[in-house]
């Protein structure tokens, strides 16, 4: 009892082991999942966001810089004296300044003209600041000056970092330069607001920021409690906005499982909890035109459906770590109060078991002994019927001979004779047959197989049937090189059978065709007639003796269907199969196979 008990403690450990195994493998899964929807949804708000200011950005540049007075005053900037810049300058910057204002308001906030070898014309966001070589600096400016087509996407710049829009101008056919509009994180904050997001922020790796941003501005970039790898421009800076400290507070938890995270740079969500709250923090990654990964906008906001995993997780948690041990407590009570059921129901079940035994050994003497009543009964129906219709024909022929033997003619006794042998030839088969079944069933029969050229006794198998008295014709279509293996007694009994069986069901003066084929080291032989042929619902009952199917033959031939029987027990004495192909009217085919070596 004490071994029982300590076994069902250490199966109470496992077990509970287990199932908290199983449901932490699906409560992290069911919160990936989670993780992996807030993800998504985040990407097609930011991206979004950004289709609705493109939409402005071309529609300001169709509508408005892309015309004959601003290009016509533009096209001048490239060639002409410092002077006359100022002066295009000047007066390109009060056409525009109104629209500009407009674009602001837009949250556009940023409209700069560029010169074709890629210098700084004018910048509205900051007029005093022109003249930089941007080359290095703008790859979307660049290129667009390169190739002529227009440029956009996340691009780093010098002051500010933003989406940017570079279209290449021209006037007359002449490439003049480029002008770019561009958005900072700031309009697609306020758009995320609107759609539920209330805190959300950029942040870009601090390599970028020292590498491209002019000295005098890095003052306007601070680092992140987030990962000291990347930094925040103060404009955008999410900790302003944060009055509670909420987002510094979920910062300074989540860093630490986030080291591995950024060098992926790649869209990924995590989650933490403050005090009874989940938050969801959301990054997406920001490409820049040469497709490296530049930034990270990033969403904070709070998650009920995590907290009602988690909820649930605990609640089933807690149910098995109570249901387990009760289980296995009605386990040890069930086996300590059921023992000697037990034990009664092991012998019961001995006894069941020998009991079956005796039924199956009583069962199979019971087909036996069946077997043996259906041999019985066929050799008394054999006795009685089949052999008796012969011997009442010797004895009335005979009768015949002897009361009428001085009136007879002699050929009317030479027909007499020839009827006498045949009657006493088909005894003898049927006798013959009779004798070589029932040693084959006691397994008395020897099968001693040699190898025999088929052609010989294929011969000598017909010699015994030719003539006969339907004078039908028996032709041996076989060469003289097919060897077979068998046990010659035996394949003598197949042939004679199918021969006397063809004889039977064909019509006088017809004809049967005996050939065989070579394949493999298989002969298969076929015994064809063109008599009255096999209906088909008969042809699966030609093997069972004990069906009683005896159809007469053309001249009314009876027979016991012994015969069909017997040469299927020899055909697969010697490893081969039977068959029969038949047409009611055209005649039928048996056929079957035979090694032609030793096996």
């Amino acid at each position: 009892m004490k071994k029982i008990h300590y076994t069902s403690l250490i199966s109470v450990v496992l077990l509970q082991l287990a199932f908290y195994s199983v449901l932490h493998r699906n409560l992290i899964k069911d919160i990936e999942g989670e993780l992996w929807v807030q993800n998504a949804q985040a990407d097609i708000k930011v991206k979004s966001a950004i289709n609705t200011y493109t939409m402005v950005s071309e529609l300001a540049f169709t509508q408005i810089i892309n015309q004959e007075e601003i290009l016509s005053l533009y096209s001048k900037a490239y060639t002409a004296d410092s002077a006359t810049q100022a002066s295009i300058r000047n007066e390109l910057y009060h056409k525009l300044v109104p629209v500009y204002q407009q674009l602001k308001s837009q949250n556009i906030k940023q409209l700069h003209f560029h010169l074709p070898d890629n210098t700084s014309f004018l910048r509205f966001h900051r007029p005093s600041r022109f003249g930089d070589d941007l080359t290095n600096h703008r790859y979307s400016v660049k290129m667009a000056n390169l190739e002529k087509k227009r440029y956009n996407g996340f691009e780093e710049g010098r002051i500010n970092n933003g989406f940017r829009y570079v279209f290449p101008l021209s006037y007359k056919n002449q490439h003049i330069g480029t002008v770019e509009t561009g958005f900072s994180f700031e309009a697609i904050r306020t758009l995320l607001e609107m759609q539920g997001n209330p805190y959300s922020t950029l942040i870009l790796p601090r390599s970028v920021v020292q590498s491209t941003v002019f000295k005098e501005e890095l003052n306007n970039y601070d680092s992140t409690l987030i990962s000291t790898e990347y930094m925040v421009e103060n404009a955008f800076s999410h900790y302003t906005i944060d009055t509670t400290g909420l987002l510094q507070t979920i910062e300074k938890k989540i860093q630490p499982k986030l080291v591995e995270k950024f060098k992926q740079h790649k869209n990924f969500s995590t989650y933490t909890q403050i005090g009874k709250q989940f938050y969801t923090i959301n990054f997406i990654s920001i490409e820049n035109l040469k497709k490296n990964h530049v930034a990270y906008i990033i969403t904070y906001q709070p998650n009920q459906h995590i907290q009602q995993i988690t909820k649930r997780h605990k609640l089933f948690l807690g149910l098995g770590l109570t249901i387990i041990p009760l289980i296995v407590i009605f386990i040890i009570l069930y086996i300590d109060n059921h023992q000697k059921v037990k034990n009664q129901n092991i012998r019961l079940t001995e006894s069941i078991n020998q009991l079956n035994l005796r039924t199956v050994e009583l069962q199979e003497l019971s087909i036996q002994l069946q077997k043996l009543i259906d041999d019985k009964n066929l050799f008394i129906r054999i006795l009685a019927h089949d052999l008796k219709n012969p011997f009442n024909e010797l004895m009335t022929m005979s009768g015949l001979m002897i009361s009428r033997f001085r009136h007879y003619e002699p050929d009317e006794i030479e027909q007499q004779l020839t009827n006498f042998h045949h009657t006493a030839k088909q005894t003898y088969n049927l006798l013959e047959d009779l004798l070589l079944w029932s040693k084959s069933q006691a397994g008395n029969l020897p099968f001693e197989p040699q190898v025999y050229l088929f052609n010989f006794i294929c011969k000598q198998a017909y010699s015994g049937f030719t003539p006969n008295t339907k004078n039908i014709s028996i032709d041996c279509l076989v060469s003289d090189d097919i060897r077979i293996y068998v046990d010659l007694n035996m394949f003598r009994a197949i042939m004679r059978n199918l021969i006397s069986n063809a004889i039977k069901f064909t019509h006088p003066n017809g004809r049967i065709t005996i050939s065989a084929d070579y394949n493999q080291d298989v002969v298969t032989i076929c015994v064809s007639d063109n008599g009255i042929g096999i209906p088909e619902e008969n042809i699966s009952k030609l093997w069972q003796y004990t069906r009683s199917l005896t159809t007469p033959g053309t001249e009314g031939e009876t027979g016991t269907g012994l015969g069909l029987t017997l040469c299927k027990v020899f055909v697969e004495k010697h490893g081969g199969k039977i068959g029969v192909n038949s047409r009611v009217g055209e005649g039928s085919t048996f056929y079957f196979t035979i090694p032609s070596t030793e096996v």
